[in-house]
């Protein structure tokens, strides 16, 4: 796997897509496609995203409309799917030694730690977790603007 290879979830994906006047993670997608990044995803993220996207239809953020759209544009990003059972087992360990509900965010993590690569979110909850827990896993948080010039 390449090292210019990088590991999201399902937060850059929503926030270039449903939110396109966030322009940090415009800066950022645009350098990682400058660099020629291999963006890498667990087979899971679009189940993910649909759920998300569901989630702001109930709570009125987003139209079913829009909802339509920007799952479309989603699925036209250049992002790798990988799956694996070796990712599953590694979730499953991982959801145990932080304690978090076995779910997508394992996922997420157990394809990162597998391929020795970084992972981009914007779940602070989730980056602080894991973050804190020691160097096992890279967690790298776009959340804020001032980070984001650092990285």
């Amino acid at each position: 796997m390449s090292s210019q290879s990088i590991c999201i979830d399902p937060g850059p994906v929503i926030q270039l897509t449903a939110f396109p006047r966030n322009s940090a993670i415009r800066t950022l997608w645009d350098r990682w496609e400058k660099e020629d990044r291999l963006i890498l995803a667990p087979s899971l993220l679009f189940y993910d995203i649909s759920n998300i996207l569901s989630a702001y239809i109930r709570q009125g953020v987003l139209s079913p409309r829009t909802v339509q759209a920007v799952l479309q544009a989603c699925r036209a990003l250049p992002i790798q799917l990988v799956d694996g059972p070796e990712v599953q087992v590694k979730a499953l360990q991982i959801s145990e030694r932080y304690n978090l509900p076995v779910g997508y965010d394992p996922h997420y993590l157990a394809l990162a730690d597998y391929l020795d690569k970084e992972l981009w979110t914007y779940d602070r909850r989730l980056a602080v977790a894991v973050n804190q827990a020691g160097p096992a896993h890279r967690v790298r948080w776009i959340g804020k603007k001032q980070e984001m010039a650092s990285l």
